[in-house]
């Protein structure tokens, strides 16, 4: 169940401080994400980096739910700068199809 889909629900979690942390997560993990042609190889995949590829698919997931707002998507743009450039690799990087793309 995603909580950030309401505009209010945003703000209320928003105002407890969620979104530094989902920036935290987001730049410390997104170098982790497995490539393509490693994900079709089910040997050398860890179970470790599959929990944390999960974890990840969820962080983008609520911060693109706060990008539907335009004050919480200039936030991510002006206040963490690093956001679109972690999105943007990580997309570059997983298979088409993908959770993550």
């Amino acid at each position: 169940v995603n909580l950030t889909k309401e505009p209010h629900n945003r703000s209320v979690i928003a105002s407890a401080g969620l979104i530094p942390l989902l920036y935290d997560i987001l730049t410390s993990s997104y170098s982790q994400v497995r490539p393509a042609k490693q994900r079709q190889s089910s040997q050398g995949a860890a179970l470790g980096s599959i929990a944390k590829e999960r974890l990840l698919t969820q962080t983008c997931i609520v911060i693109g739910q706060f990008c539907n707002d335009d004050r919480f998507r200039e936030q991510f743009i002006d206040m963490y700068p690093h956001t679109v450039k972690c999105l943007l690799y990580i997309f570059s990087l997983v298979q088409f199809g993908s959770a993550l793309s």
